[in-house]
């Protein structure tokens, strides 16, 4: 793989690798390493990213009228409302106060989080018809 470490935590896949050097993780300090936290971020971040790919969940962006910021916007995660019996399109989770200028990285890394968020809600599977 490249541009991966020569040291520290192994990441498996090149998306771990990035997601993990986006420098947007946590660890507990009384059971892990600042490394291990990052690994462990970049696994789960990972399989949610690739789980949304697999269900066309997708995200959008609109307008935060709550922002700190006028140009702050808000991300949408979004799942095709027919997996859910609906018409329209079902919001799994949001996340507002984003800057309206964030770089794709930034972009990919909140869509990841988001998906995240939605996986570990048991609603966005207990609803699903499909």
């Amino acid at each position: 793989m490249t541009n991966q470490p020569t040291t520290g935590p192994a990441y498996s896949t090149a998306v771990e690798w990035f997601l993990a050097n986006q420098r947007m993780t946590s660890y507990d300090p009384a059971t892990q390493t600042p490394e291990q936290g990052a690994l462990e971020s970049a696994q789960d971040l990972a399989m949610a990213e690739q789980t949304a790919s697999e269900r066309g969940w997708w995200v959008g962006y609109q307008p935060d009228p709550d922002g700190d910021n006028p140009d702050d916007v808000t991300a949408v995660l979004y799942a095709d409302g027919y997996d859910y019996g609906m018409t329209e399109p079902v919001v799994l989770a949001a996340l507002g106060g984003i800057e309206s200028g964030a770089t794709d990285d930034r972009r990919r890394v909140i869509a990841a989080e988001l998906a995240l968020e939605a996986i570990a809600d048991p609603a966005t599977d207990a609803d699903r018809v499909g």
